[in-house]
């Protein structure tokens, strides 16, 4: 079980209440499979572990098991209730997409009966902390196979509405959205509005300003990454903090601490997505490890960030953000090491390696990004390798200077004359982005990979350094795989 594992069980566990909480959603409808499916799983788990007399056994099915559990209970205790004839709607606007035209309503209530979850609409003209009153007939957000619905239901949406006729009253800002509002009024004046989108979606992953042309640029780059808050723009903050700690000659508890309260503000100011939240719980785990002179390792880390999110909100199983975020970092864990060895050695110019380097975490970033990608947004971009190469390091230097230039106008709105210089990089970065997607082939229609993606995933899973069997037992199901990858992709 070792071999299998590899040593790894949190990692393997993350896996498991993953692939759980997935299984869950096919068999939630069922009340029979519901109860007898995760009882049948923990005595399976219980018996292979008396047989052989590995704790690992009931521990990983016990874990599956609960993931189904969790599905099934969340959707239970969550599921609005139908809503047949027109109702008052009140509630307060916590959300606003002005590219699309759409608001999410927070505190909603119905004919003055409070509701769970959020609230999406179609609606112009309204602003963050706004309370909204108008009659509709809404209809109920639940979970279905179809994306849009996943996606409500990943952002805990319970219902949905086109907004014709409103009222609107001036409501309070919460601290977080006051801090934002006065960011945006600071450097709107002196960067211009396009720009302003760019830089509050590089900052806060606030996509309110920006353009819907800009973000199509940026997708058939392959480089839309940038805009939500990731662990790009984590890394680039601790790299900020731990630079100037050095330079004032903090020492490293000190530092761990600091960085620490930063990344939780950080976390309040951009709502903590997926994947700000795991590179935060990867820092912390790799920080402590080496603090208290352990071994940090990147899998665990990473299992240990998806089994707390998952564990506390279990329909981020379905959120584009989570597996976008984790099937990337799990992709560089698993293959960049390799990919750079290939020619790290052979490469004596610093800077060359360098961008070599940058070529192999882009390239095993997407060996698990591919299929998701393809069943997500049915299209593929040939360049985006290059547009990271260019990209990345770019928004590296530029990253660190927009942070700071924000921090001061927010404290004071003068500051924000600072952007009358920085707008230039983000005219630049914009241009780049157009000059990519109107290549030719800068965007490539893909037919969706269907049960193909699961061979696909479990093909490059076998051939990675997670699996510690026999090589001869190790290739020959390795390329089982790959020729029924094949053979789905060409019959199925």
């Amino acid at each position: 079980m070792k071999k299998i594992t590899n040593f790894r069980l949190l990692f393997f566990c993350a896996v498991a209440l993953a692939i759980g909480i997935f299984v869950g959603s096919f068999v939630y409808t069922s009340f029979l499979l519901s109860i007898l499916l995760p009882i049948a799983l923990v005595a399976v788990g219980i018996l292979l572990s008396c047989g052989t007399k590995k704790h690992s056994f009931w521990i990983l099915f016990s874990v599956f098991a609960l993931g189904i559990a969790l599905f099934i209970i969340d959707v239970a205790l969550n599921t609005p209730h139908d809503i047949t004839s027109e109702v008052q709607v009140e509630g307060r606007v916590c959300e606003v997409n002005e590219t699309s035209g759409t608001v999410l309503l927070e505190n909603v209530t119905m004919d003055g009966v409070s509701i769970k979850g959020y609230f999406y609409g179609k609606c112009e003209g309204v602003e963050t902390g706004d309370i909204l009153r108008f009659y509709a007939t809404p209809q109920v957000c639940r979970f279905e196979k179809e994306s849009f619905s996943k996606y409500l239901f990943a952002r805990n949406v319970s219902y949905r509405a086109d907004i014709d006729e409103y009222t609107v009253e001036k409501g309070s800002l919460t601290l977080s959205e006051s801090i934002r509002t006065r960011c945006k009024k600071a450097i709107l004046p002196y960067a211009g509005e396009e720009e302003t989108g760019v830089l509050l979606c590089l900052l806060f992953g606030d996509k309110s300003l920006l353009e819907g042309s800009v973000y199509q640029n940026a997708s058939s780059a392959g480089i839309s990454h940038i805009f939500a808050v990731s662990g790009l723009h984590v890394g680039f903050l601790i790299a900020l903090l731990y630079w100037v700690f050095r330079k004032i000659r903090l020492n490293r508890y000190v530092s761990f601490g600091l960085i620490l309260v930063f990344l939780v503000a950080y976390g309040f100011l951009t709502g903590f997505p997926a994947g700000m939240v795991r590179a935060s719980v990867f820092f912390v785990l790799f920080s402590a490890a080496k603090i208290f002179g352990r071994k940090g390792d990147g899998l665990t880390c990473l299992g240990c960030s998806a089994f707390v999110i998952l564990l506390c909100s279990p329909r981020q199983i379905f959120s584009i953000g989570f597996l976008m975020s984790f099937g990337a970092v799990g992709g560089i864990l698993l293959y960049n090491r390799s990919l750079t060895a290939i020619l790290s050695e052979r490469i004596k110019v610093p800077v060359f390696r360098y961008f070599w380097n940058l070529v192999c975490v882009t390239v095993s970033a997407n060996v698990f990004l591919l299929p998701l990608t393809i069943s997500i947004f049915g299209s593929v971009s040939p360049y985006s390798v290059l547009s990271n190469l260019v990209v990345i390091p770019y928004i590296g230097i530029l990253f660190p200077l927009l942070a700071v230039s924000a921090f001061l106008a927010t404290c004071y709105s003068g500051f924000g004359i600072l952007y009358v210089a920085l707008k230039y990089p983000i005219f630049a970065l914009n241009a780049f982005t157009k000059l990519m997607a109107s290549l030719p082939y800068a965007t490539v229609s893909v037919q969706s990979m269907g049960v193909a993606s699961v061979g696909y995933i479990l093909f490059f899973l076998c051939v990675s350094k997670l699996n510690l069997t026999r090589p001869a037992v190790k290739y020959s199901v390795s390329a089982l795989l790959g020729i029924g990858t094949v053979l789905c992709l060409i019959f199925v």
